[in-house]
């Protein structure tokens, strides 16, 4: 009896030790990712998780609690409760404290607002195997006055078909395509696409939109924010892009990253970026409810965010577009 008593003790040990360890883990990455610099031995894990950690955080609870049914009755059941109390206790004031400044940067969809222009983002994914027509025509009916289309060698071929909806547009020229541009509007002077670690990954449109006021739109398709000196390249020149603004503007685009993460955190304060405090969720696909916003609209004092929704969900792609209409101040 004795025997059996240990083999069961050791077994509980056996299962529950590592599922404390993997929750501490989850739960501390959850709350101190955001905190660790990219340069450190831990920073590619941490710029990993940063965009994860509302997901990181349950996941860590419910491990600790699956690993408590093993380790309650056992030698270490006071240790289990000291590491993961703590874990819970770190990891809950950090995700307050992030989700706090969040906030601070976000705004409420005003719907009573005139819209001033209407803008369409949606990553294309450069391997779709969607119909050209079919996506050519779903963005004719979206209804943008502006749409930018990353990884868009899938639409390439019918971009003639749209000059009649769009008669402007910007992109595709090269046999592989990242942003283009389609818009309603006469581009202003200044407007351009540009490279950054890739080409045609940052966009500038300086329009008048149709009610007769000023706005510049950018959009981005940032490099993974675990490439430090991939995305740090990004980042220098969409800061630039956005220091050279003289209107009121919007910025849309790929970001893989989620607006609490360490990259959009540090670009919305340095702008005074402000999101939609219902931001779509994007990516994966297939579980938005449970998904990450790495695709967003962000604007700048001047402009109000009117409406967001997520577009083009049968299309194929591995994220969601966003749509969105915009309010902008004389």
């Amino acid at each position: 009896m004795k025997r059996m008593y240990s083999t069961s003790l050791a077994y509980r040990v056996f299962i529950g030790a590592p599922l404390l360890l993997f929750a501490c883990a989850a739960m501390l990455a959850a709350g101190l990712a955001l905190y660790v610099q990219d340069e450190s031995v831990t920073g590619t894990f941490a710029r990993m998780a940063d965009s994860l950690a509302p997901h990181l955080y349950v996941v860590g609870i419910l491990s600790f609690l699956l690993s408590w049914v093993f380790l309650r009755g056992t030698p270490i059941k006071m240790i289990a409760l000291a590491l993961g109390g703590l874990s819970f206790v770190l990891a809950t004031v950090s995700g307050v404290w992030t989700a706090l400044d969040n906030h601070k940067m976000t705004i409420a969809v005003d719907s009573s607002l005139a819209t001033d222009i209407t803008v369409l983002w949606f990553n294309v994914y450069e391997g779709n195997q969607v119909s050209p027509n079919l996506l050519a025509s779903e963005v004719r009916d979206s209804g943008a006055d502006v749409v930018f289309l990353g990884e868009s060698t899938p639409i390439k071929s019918v971009l003639p078909d749209l000059q009649a909806t769009y008669p402007h547009q910007m992109g595709c020229a090269e046999w592989s395509c990242q942003i283009t541009v389609l818009s309603k509007l006469p581009f202003g002077e200044g407007s351009k696409l540009r490279a950054t670690t890739r080409p045609d990954r940052l966009a500038t449109l300086v329009l008048e939109t149709g009610s007769g006021k000023p706005v510049t739109v950018f959009a981005s398709h940032l490099a993974k924010p675990w490439f430090y000196g991939y995305v740090n390249h990004d980042i220098w020149f969409v800061n630039k892009a956005l220091n050279a603004a003289v209107t009121p503007y919007i910025l849309v685009g790929d970001f893989n990253s989620a607006p609490w993460s360490s990259v959009m955190m540090g670009l919305r304060r340095e702008h005074g970026l402000s999101n939609a405090n219902n931001t779509p969720k994007t990516w994966p696909v297939g579980a938005p409810s449970i998904g990450v916003p790495i695709d967003g609209m962000y604007v700048s004092g001047g402009v109000a965010i009117t409406s967001i929704t997520p577009w083009g969900a049968h299309l194929q792609s591995n994220h969601l577009g966003l749509l969105g209409t915009f309010h902008v101040s004389q």
